[in-house]
C-alpha cells in the first residue's frame, strides 16, 4: 500500500477507536499501529498507571493451555537461567511458571508499558537485534520472525520451547540449525498435554509446543 492509503486505513481504524494520536504512514511502524488502533476498538476496559496515563490494550494475562505446557517441560527438564520471551505482547505466561526471572520484550512500547504496569521486566526492542545475555530457555509462542538470532543467545544445554503454527514454523526453521537437536512435543489433549520424544517435526500439528535444546 501507499502512504496516503496507510494514512486512510489507519484513520478509518482510528475513527472506530476515537483516537486522536498522531498518523505515521512509516511501514516500519504501520503494523504496531493497526495493532494498536484494533485493540483500542475492541471493548477492553480502559486502564491507567498512577500518573493517569492510558495503559494499551488488555491487562497481561497468562494463558491457561501455555502455563500447562510450561509446567510440564520445567518439570521434566528442569531448566535453568534467565527466560527470554520476545514478541510476547501481553501473554504472561512464563511469570506463572517460572517467576521473576523472566525477561519480555516487544517493539511496542505501548505493550512493554502495559506490562512494566503490572511489576514485569519488559524491554521495548527489535527481536531480531536485540541481546538479552545469556538464555537459559527462550520462548517464541507464535512469533513471526526467524528464530536463529534471539537463539543465538541460548547457553549450551538450554532450550528453545516454541509453535510451528501455520505461516510461522518457528519449529521446522529452528529443526535446521545444527546447533540445537529436538527433544521432544508437547501436545494438548483434553486433559492437558503430553511429553512425546519419538515424533518427527515433519509431523507438526497446529497446537504442538516442540522443546530444542542447544547442543553446540
Amino acid at each position: 500500500t501507499t502512504g496516503r492509503e496507510r494514512h486512510d486505513l489507519v484513520k478509518s481504524i482510528r475513527d472506530i477507536g476515537n483516537d486522536d494520536k498522531p498518523i505515521s504512514a512509516s511501514s516500519e511502524e504501520f503494523s504496531a499501529e493497526i495493532a494498536y488502533l484494533i485493540h483500542r476498538a475492541r471493548p477492553w476496559p480502559r486502564r491507567y498507571d498512577a500518573d493517569g496515563n492510558e495503559i494499551f490494550g488488555p491487562e497481561p494475562e497468562a494463558d491457561d493451555s501455555t502455563v500447562q505446557a510450561l509446567t510440564l517441560f520445567r518439570d521434566t527438564f528442569l531448566p535453568k537461567g534467565l527466560v527470554y520471551y520476545p514478541c510476547s505482547f501481553v501473554d504472561i505466561s512464563p511469570t506463572a511458571v517460572f517467576g521473576e526471572n523472566v525477561l519480555y520484550l516487544d517493539r511496542d512500547e505501548r505493550t512493554t508499558t502495559s506490562l512494566r504496569s503490572v511489576g514485569l521486566r519488559a524491554v521495548t526492542g527489535d527481536a531480531l537485534q536485540y541481546d538479552p545475555g545469556e538464555v537459559g530457555t527462550l520462548v517464541l509462542q507464535q512469533s513471526q520472525i526467524e528464530p536463529d538470532f534471539p537463539a543465538s543467545f541460548v547457553i549450551i544445554g538450554g532450550f528453545v520451547i516454541c509453535s510451528d503454527f501455520y505461516y510461522h514454523f518457528t519449529a521446522r526453521s529452528l529443526s535446521q540449525n545444527t546447533d540445537f537437536e529436538l527433544k521432544a512435543v508437547l501436545k494438548p489433549r483434553e486433559n492437558g498435554f503430553v511429553l512425546d520424544t519419538e515424533s518427527l517435526i515433519k509431523n507438526a500439528e497446529p497446537g504442538n509446543i516442540y522443546v530444542f535444546q542447544r547442543v553446540k
